[in-house]
């Protein structure tokens, strides 16, 4: 989730609080590669684009049945004092 941790810190940085609950959708390709990504709930368009731009980047390990996972994951967005 480290890539979803620097598009928080661009958010910061750029004068916008990100924070509250949103979900990760995506699905894992038999190769290990990440497509069909979805980020809703909460976020500015800006973030949920830094973020999609992110996950497009993880890598998995591929299946050995040659299938397709499918992944819903929350994530809580807050900010440390």
């Amino acid at each position: 989730l480290s890539g979803i941790r620097w598009c928080l810190r661009d958010a910061l940085q750029n004068g916008t609080v990100e924070t509250g609950k949103m979900r990760l959708k995506f699905a894992i390709g038999p190769d290990g590669l990440v497509f069909g990504i979805r980020v809703g709930g909460a976020g500015s368009k800006a973030f949920k684009a830094c973020a999609t731009r992110k996950i497009r980047l993880w890598r998995f390990g591929g299946l050995a049945s040659g299938g397709v996972t499918h992944v819903s994951y929350p994530v809580v967005l807050k900010v440390r004092d």
